[in-house]
């Protein structure tokens, strides 16, 4: 009987077996025969979770492969000192860890870290709680006076203009606060509004079944669960004429008086008009990479592209409030973004390593707004 060295412990196995009965490792032409060094080069071998006698080192192995994430590759040096409970306990707390989140509106910001805390700049913010934690979503109002939290448990709070949730709300995916009032979407794929605004409110019956909700100054839309975009509200601008030619919607984001979405092929549509023109209908640049994101403000609109770079469009200025708006200066060195949120003038973004950037001005003076002085030390990786 043949003996081949197993690559992975470097024992002695038969030749005729698939796998390594001291490690597990699965055998290919990647070996060492007598322990001549002479190999031959195979790609990477496939792990089998399935094999009995696979070894905690080959199972965490693969994760690490798996992941390609600096994380991971760090659990697995812990691990392999520790013992295999240490990646399990790792993996389950990364798993359980808040994605980081921006919010812009007005001329304030609240960032969500990953660790379920909440931190707050700029002016016109409501009182807030001093340790605000263990939150899972955000919304700030759309003169961002109000903020609206989702809890670890799925259940609402908010603080500011003075509209609670409903006590029968009960749990929710998500939520958008727009001006005097605020919709959410249930973990039923339903779809609930509260406040003064007769605009907001008016959520139309018949409302199919949603995955995913934006809320807008005096509108909403929702993507059904047909992928399929609906809205409400003001109408005044067109900004709840969706196109009838559509294709499936991936994900929808409400401004001003306008609306946009991004769509199964990693294009962007958007309809209504930007500021308070009514024949100023929003464009959409030509030749944009493929979109992952999009965020409709007040007279800008900006989208990620599938490599984190940024794009944004518009008017940098505002007809009836006489202000410059700079959120379109997009800085060179901005760093790749995973996501982003429009204020009145100004932009912030969360970079793919968890860098927080925030670009703009306040347009009345032409200098720099609060949003631009986030707090220091915040957890966005």
């Amino acid at each position: 009987m043949a003996l081949i060295e197993c690559p992975e412990c470097s024992k002695s196995v038969s030749s005729t077996i698939s796998s390594c009965i001291h490690c597990g490792f699965q055998l290919g032409t990647k070996t060492k025969t007598n322990r001549n060094l002479k190999t031959t080069e195979t790609p990477e071998p496939t792990f089998d979770p399935n094999i009995e006698k696979q070894s905690k080192f080959n199972w965490i192995r693969k994760y690490a492969i798996m992941g390609k994430n600096k994380k991971y590759i760090l659990a697995l040096t812990l691990c392999l000192s520790l013992g295999g409970s240490s990646f399990l306990l790792f993996m389950q707390g990364h798993q359980n860890s808040v994605e980081a989140q921006i919010s812009v509106s007005g001329y304030s910001a609240c960032a969500l870290e990953t660790t379920g805390k909440v931190s707050c700049w700029g002016s016109e913010l409501p009182k807030l709680p001093s340790d605000l934690h263990d939150i899972k979503s955000i919304s700030l109002g759309s003169l961002g006076s109000e903020l609206c939290v989702i809890t670890s448990q799925d259940f609402v709070n908010c603080w500011g203009d003075g509209y609670p949730p409903p006590n029968d709300l009960g749990q929710v995916s998500s939520i958008g606060v727009g001006s005097g009032f605020i919709c959410s979407l249930g973990k039923d794929q339903k779809v609930k509004c509260w406040g003064g605004n007769s605009f907001g409110t008016s959520v139309p019956h018949g409302l199919e079944p949603a995955t995913q909700l934006s809320v807008g100054f005096n509108h909403a839309c929702v993507i059904t669960t047909l992928k399929n975009v609906q809205c409400w509200g003001d109408n005044l601008f067109g900004q709840l004429d969706v196109p009838h030619d559509l294709s499936p919607a991936k994900q929808v984001s409400v401004g001003y008086n306008h609306s946009c979405a991004t769509l199964e092929d990693r294009t962007v549509s958007c309809w209504g008009n930007v500021g308070d023109s009514s024949d100023a209908p929003v464009r959409v640049p030509q030749g944009l990479p493929p979109i992952v994101q999009v965020r409709a403000g007040i007279t800008a609109t900006c989208a990620i592209d599938i490599y984190g770079g940024v794009h944004c469009w518009g008017d940098k200025y505002e007809p009836s409030a006489g202000y410059w708006s700079k959120i379109t200066e997009v800085p060179i060195n901005l760093q790749p973004a995973k996501q982003i949120g429009l204020g009145d003038t100004a932009a912030c973004s969360i970079g793919l390593e968890g860098t927080l950037s925030c670009w703009g001005g306040d347009g009345y003076s032409n200098s720099q707004s609060g949003i631009l002085a986030p707090p220091s030390g915040l957890i966005l990786k």
